[in-house]
């Protein structure tokens, strides 16, 4: 017997870019859904016509906004090699109902409570399946999306298109932003790591998640530690205008355009506070140093610190931290080799070691990076 499990949604609606983020959908900017029916009967090519609709059934929330969804409104099942019978609608685009006065962006949803990056919606597909004295009406759903109408909102959506398939048990829960749960922190710590490891190829070590942990839990975290969707991605940190999100996800976006290589390679301790950064240094020789993300930057920086004792009883010194628009012009390992720490007649031998097991004690920093940027 045919189900409605039969036909499926094989590509979700995202954006072409960037990569890797899908379910996040701009108004006015071209996105396809792909579906595909699992029962393939040749009988069956341009028999089944397929249509859609976009939130067929809409969530009971005040200023839920309301789109017009753009584009071929039917099309055939047909066959293909690779897929057997599907269907594949390009070009689709979002516009925004304006009447009944929802507002623009975020200004009429639930009295500004709810932000437009926690608000979901859901396109359905449908068709009629007729065959051998069967008949069936059809649905196929996609995942819960997120619609943006500026790019600048692109990092908050991710959160919510992440926090959703972390912890929601209802894929079709349009609603779920009206209570979200807590997350278990050790879900959020894979989550995290696994966004480095996607991006970069390198996830993150215990270390660098504890101390990610303490930032969203307020102290070292266990087991049962818990992280709230509201200290994840919607109130500021402490001392600091935004959120650990917006932090995270620059210093990801960071790490991807300008630290890649180095990253990869373990030379970037990166996710280390300062109080750490003094325990781990203090008892090291003079020109020891290591790198580390900035915690007070919104857009991402990555800063050195290292080893200078200085007859006032202080050990380490650090510089402003360095951000894409300096990364952009010299990299990072340029920056170290050619940086002055003291006058040439004091400088010690291989005074720059890095401060990690897995680096030889006689590799001196500069020799490694003369080396890799002569093949770069």
């Amino acid at each position: 017997m045919v189900s409605s499990r039969s036909f499926v949604v094989s590509k979700q609606p995202s954006l072409p870019y960037p990569c890797k983020r899908p379910l996040i959908i701009k108004t006015s900017t071209q996105f396809l859904v792909t579906a595909r029916f699992l029962v393939n009967f040749q009988e069956l090519r341009h028999r089944m016509k397929v249509s859609f609709k976009i939130d067929k059934y809409p969530a009971e929330i005040k200023g839920y906004r309301r789109f017009n969804l753009l584009g071929s409104q039917e099309k055939d099942l047909e066959y293909t090699q690779c897929d057997g019978l599907a269907v594949e609608f390009k070009h689709l685009t979002l516009k925004e109902q304006r009447a009944g006065g929802g507002g623009k962006g975020s200004k009429g949803v639930n009295e500004g409570s709810r932000s437009v990056q926690e608000e979901l919606h859901i396109i359905t597909l449908m068709t009629q399946f007729s065959y051998d004295g069967v008949e069936l009406n059809i649905e196929a759903t996609t995942l819960p999306f997120v619609v943006i109408s500026n790019q600048s909102q692109f990092v908050r959506a991710w959160a919510s298109i992440l926090w959703f398939n972390l912890l929601s048990t209802d894929p079709k829960d349009v609603a779920f932003f009206s209570k979200p749960p807590a997350a278990k922190w050790i879900l959020v710590a894979d989550v995290l790591s696994w966004q480095f490891s996607c991006c970069t190829g390198r996830g993150l070590n215990a270390d660098q998640l504890q101390m990610l942990g303490k930032k969203l839990c307020g102290s070292v975290p266990n087991q049962d530690s818990t992280v709230t969707w509201s200290k994840f991605a919607k109130e500021s940190m402490p001392r600091v205008s935004f959120t650990f999100w917006e932090w995270f996800d620059a210093i990801l976006t960071l790490v991807k355009a300008h630290l890649e290589n180095i990253w990869k390679d373990g030379y970037v301790m990166g996710f280390v506070s300062r109080s750490a950064e003094d325990a781990l240094l203090r008892t090291r020789q003079q020109g020891t140093f290591l790198l580390r993300f900035s915690e007070s930057m919104r857009d991402g920086g990555i800063t050195i610190s290292w080893v200078d004792h200085e007859s006032d009883g202080s050990f380490v010194r650090s510089v402003e931290p360095f951000t894409k628009k300096e990364l952009s012009n010299i990299p990072l390992y340029e920056i170290i080799r050619n940086y002055q720490l003291l006058a040439e007649e004091n400088i010690p031998e291989n005074p720059l070691k890095f401060l990690y097991p897995n680096i030889p004690k006689d590799d001196a920093f500069g020799k490694y990076y003369e080396h890799n940027s002569e093949g770069e």
